[in-house]
C-alpha cells in the first residue's frame, strides 16, 4: 500500500508528533510512505528516515497561494501512484478533497482536536470517505455539530513507542532523594495554563517540600514571559525552584527521572510510558492525579485532554501535587506501573499501526464519475435516522448480490451525501441528473420505506410510481426490498400503484398488511407474487463496547437506579396521540426512570422533543445513528416511539418497545414483532 500523508506542518505538537510517528510506523511495517506538509523540524527527520518529504505552503487563506498549493498537490498526486490520501488538518483536506477526487483517490481523515465550526469554515470541512477520531469525544463532536455518521467514523487512539519512552530502572528513581515535577507542553496561550499556575504555585510548595525542582519544558510564543516568572520565583525563594529548558529534542530522559508530571494529551501519554505518575490537568479541564482505573477510563474518552471536566485551578492543582509527594516512593511506583501497563494495552504504536492499516483497507474505492449499474431509490438522506439505516443496508445487500456491479443512490444532496454513505449519489429531484442515471442502470431497486402510498401526498405517489414506470420502459429490473404500503386513497393512486407494481420482477414487503394491500392490488394471476420481507433495518449491529459506556455516562445513564427509557417523539403527530404518549412517559418518570429522548427527524421532530423533555425532565441525544441507538437501547428498560424504526432498532436489540399514534404500519410491526401497540395499554 502507498500512502500520502498530509498535515499543515511539521513543527512541536501532538499532532504533528502523531503524523511522524504514523510515517515512520508504516514504512517500518512494510508500506511506502510520501508526506506533504508545510515543513518544520520534523520534516528533516522524516528524510533522516529515507521517508519523502513534499513542502506544499498551505497554510495560508491567500487565495493566489492555495490556488498554487492545490497545483502543487496535484503534480504530487499526478506522479505518485497512491493507494490513499491521509490528512491531518482542515485546509490540506480541503484541497486534497478537490485534486483526489479529480484523480479518483480515495480520503481519509484524521481529527486530533475540535475545529470552529462557524461559517465558511464549517462550510469548507471535508472529512472524506472515513474518519479517524483518536478519542470517543471528538467522535461525538463531529456526529454533533458537523453531522458526520456515526458508522463512518473510527477510533484509534494515538500510539507511543514503548521502547523510546520506557521506564528508567527503578533502583535509580528510589536512588535520588529529590522531587522533579515535570510540566511537558507547548508554551503558548491556549496550552500554558498549567505552567501558569506552577509558577504561582512554586514558593508554598518549596516550603512544604525544599528539596522540590520544578522543570517546565517546551517553547511557544509565551516563553519568555514564563522565563522571567521563574527568575522572581527563584529570586523570592533563594534557589532554583523553577527551571526552564525550552523544547527539548529527546523529553523521555527527563520524564524517566520525574516523581510526578503535569501534562494532557501526547505528553501525558509519553510521561506514562515512562512509567511517572501523572497529574491530568490543562487549559481544557482537570482530572487530577491518575491513581483508579476508573480514572483512566475517564480520560480515555478525551483523549487525556480533560476536556468536559472542571476547570484547573491553583487549589485543585496544589492538592493533587502535595498528595502526590507525600506517597512513599513505592506507591508512586505503583502509581507508574499502572500507567504503563495502561499504554502498553491502548496506545502502543504496533497496536495504533494495525488498526490505521485495516482501518485503510475498509475504505471502500469507488469512482465517484462512473454510474451505477445499480440503482438505489428511497426517502434518503434528508436526516432521518431510520431511512439512512436503509439505505446503508441496501448498500450491504447490493454489494453481496452484485459483487461486479457499481452501486448509486438517488438521494436528497446528491454529491454531497457521498461522504456519508460511501456510493456514488445523485440528487434525486434533479430530472436531468435521474435520467443519466438511468440511462446505463441495469436495475433500480427501491430499498426500504412506504414509497407508494398516496396517505402523504399524491405527489409522492406520482414520483416513485413514474420513476418504476420509466426504468420498466427502458427494460431495467425493477425490484422492491422491504418495502411498505399504505391502502391508495384515490382511484388514480390505486391505478398508478398497481401499473407500478405490475412491471417489477421481484415485490418484497415487509408486514402481513402490506402483503394483503398487494394482493388485492395485483389481482390476476400474471401479476408477480409479492413476498413477505423483513425490516431491511432490523438487525442493524450493536456499536462497540467502548462507545456505549461512553454514550451511556455523557447523557448520565450508566448508574441510573432505576435505569433509562429511550424516546422517539414524532414532530407533526396529532395532538390526542401525543398527549397519550405524554401521559405514558409521565408514568415512567414517576417511577424514577430516566427518559432519554431521540429526535429520530429533526428538522421535524427537534422542537415538539425540546418541548417534552423540558415538561419531563429529561435528556436529550444528538447525533447518534442507528447502531449508537441499537447499542443504548440494549441495555435500556423499554424504548417507547412514533417513530417507526424507533421501534425496529428496540427488536434489533431484544429490548421491549410499545409503539404510539395511529399510524398503522406501527401497529402492525409492534404486532408482529413481539412489541406492544398502545391501545393494548388500556384494555
Amino acid at each position: 500500500m502507498k500512502v500520502l500523508l498530509l498535515a499543515s506542518f511539521l513543527d512541536r505538537g501532538g499532532a504533528e508528533t502523531h503524523v511522524y510517528a504514523l510515517a515512520r510506523g508504516l514504512a517500518e511495517a512494510g508500506h511506502t510512505v510520501e508526506v506533504a506538509s508545510g515543513g518544520g523540524a520534523m520534516s528533516e527527520a522524516l528524510k533522516q528516515g529515507g521517508i519523502v518529504h513534499h513542502t506544499v505552503g498551505w497554510h495560508t487563506h491567500h487565495p493566489i497561494r492555495l490556488w498554487r498549493a492545490y497545483r502543487a498537490l496535484r503534480r504530487i498526486l499526478a506522479a505518485g501512484d497512491y493507494s490513499l490520501i491521509h490528512v491531518h488538518g482542515r485546509i490540506p483536506a480541503f484541497l486534497a478533497s478537490m485534486a483526489g477526487r479529480r484523480c479518483d483517490l480515495p480520503m481519509v481523515t484524521t481529527v486530533h482536536a475540535r475545529f470552529c465550526a462557524k461559517g465558511l469554515r464549517r462550510r469548507f470541512s471535508c472529512w472524506g470517505q472515513k474518519t479517524i477520531a483518536v478519542s470517543e469525544d471528538l467522535k461525538q463532536y463531529l456526529c454533533e455539530v458537523y453531522g458526520r455518521p456515526s458508522e463512518r467514523i473510527a477510533v484509534i487512539p494515538n500510539g507511543i513507542d514503548l521502547c523510546r519512552f520506557s521506564p528508567a530502572r527503578r533502583e535509580v528513581r528510589q536512588r535520588s532523594d529529590k522531587h522533579t515535577l515535570v510540566f511537558l507542553s507547548r508554551l503558548d496561550k491556549d496550552c500554558s495554563l498549567g505552567a501558569t499556575l506552577l509558577c504561582r504555585l512554586a514558593p508554598d510548595l518549596h516550603d512544604r517540600f525544599p528539596s522540590l525542582r520544578i522543570v517546565l519544558v517546551g517553547g511557544g510564543e509565551l516563553l519568555d514571559t514564563l522565563r522571567q516568572k521563574a527568575k522572581n520565583v527563584n529570586r523570592r525563594c533563594g534557589a532554583e525552584v523553577v527551571r526552564l529548558t525550552g523544547h527539548k529534542e529527546k523529553p523521555e530522559e527527563l520524564l524517566q527521572q520525574a516523581t510526578g508530571v503535569l501534562a494532557v494529551s501526547r505528553a501525558a501519554l509519553e510521561a506514562m510510558a515512562c512509567g511517572s505518575p501523572v497529574i491530568l490537568g490543562g487549559d481544557e479541564g482537570f482530572l487530577g492525579l491518575l491513581d483508579k482505573q476508573m480514572l483512566l477510563e475517564k480520560a480515555e474518552q478525551s483523549n487525556f485532554c480533560c476536556r468536559g471536566g472542571e476547570r484547573m485551578s491553583e487549589v485543585l492543582l496544589q492538592e493533587h501535587i502535595v498528595r502526590l509527594l507525600s506517597l512513599p516512593a513505592e506507591e508512586r511506583e505503583q502509581i507508574g506501573d499502572r500507567c504503563r501497563q495502561w499504554i502498553a494495552e491502548h496506545h502502543s504504536l504496533e497496536r495504533m499501526i494495525e488498526q490505521t492499516v485495516s482501518f485503510y483497507r475498509s475504505v471502500e474505492r469507488y469512482d465517484p464519475k462512473q454510474r451505477g449499474r445499480v440503482v438505489l431509490c428511497g426517502y434518503y438522506g434528508y436526516g432521518n435516522m431510520g431511512d439512512d439505516a436503509l439505505l446503508r443496508e441496501s448498500i450491504r445487500l447490493a454489494r453481496e448480490r452484485f459483487p461486479d456491479l457499481p452501486i448509486s443512490a438517488l438521494t436528497c444532496h446528491g454529491r454531497k451525501d457521498e461522504a456519508h454513505f460511501g456510493v456514488r449519489c445523485v440528487r434525486r429531484s434533479s430530472p436531468i441528473a435521474l435520467w443519466r442515471e438511468l440511462r446505463g442502470a441495469e436495475y433500480l431497486i427501491y430499498g426500504g420505506g412506504t414509497l407508494l402510498q398516496d396517505t402523504t401526498s399524491l405527489r409522492s405517489l406520482l414520483y416513485y410510481s413514474a420513476l418504476l414506470r420509466l426504468a420498466q420502459h427502458r427494460g431495467i429490473h425493477t425490484e422492491l426490498w422491504a418495502n411498505g404500503l399504505n391502502a391508495p386513497h384515490t382511484a388514480i393512486g390505486r391505478w398508478m400503484m398497481r401499473r407500478a407494481l405490475r412491471g417489477c420482477e421481484r415485490i418484497g414487503l415487509r408486514d402481513e398488511r402490506s402483503l394483503e394491500i398487494a394482493r388485492d392490488l395485483l389481482d390476476d394471476p400474471l401479476s408477480p407474487s409479492p413476498v413477505r420481507q423483513a425490516d431491511l433495518a432490523l438487525g442493524t449491529p450493536p456499536c462497540g463496547e467502548e462507545r456505549i459506556r461512553f454514550l451511556q455516562e455523557l447523557y448520565g445513564l450508566r448508574d441510573a437506579e432505576y435505569g433509562y427509557a429511550i424516546v422517539a417523539l414524532r414532530g407533526q403527530a396529532p395532538k390526542g396521540y401525543v398527549r397519550i404518549f405524554e401521559e405514558w412517559l409521565a408514568t415512567l418518570r414517576a417511577e424514577g426512570v430516566i427518559l432519554l429522548f431521540v429526535p429520530m427527524l429533526p428538522k421535524e421532530d427537534l422542537s415538539a422533543t425540546l418541548r417534552l423533555c423540558r415538561m419531563l425532565e429529561g435528556r436529550i441525544a444528538y447525533g447518534l445513528d442507528a447502531s449508537d441507538l441499537v447499542g443504548l437501547a440494549r441495555d435500556s428498560r423499554i424504548v417507547c416511539g412514533m417513530r417507526l424504526h424507533a421501534l425496529v432498532f428496540a427488536a434489533s436489540a431484544g429490548t421491549p418497545f410499545i409503539g404510539f399514534g395511529g399510524d398503522a404500519k406501527l401497529e402492525c410491526f409492534c404486532r408482529e414483532n413481539g412489541g406492544v401497540y398502545f391501545t393494548q395499554l388500556y384494555h
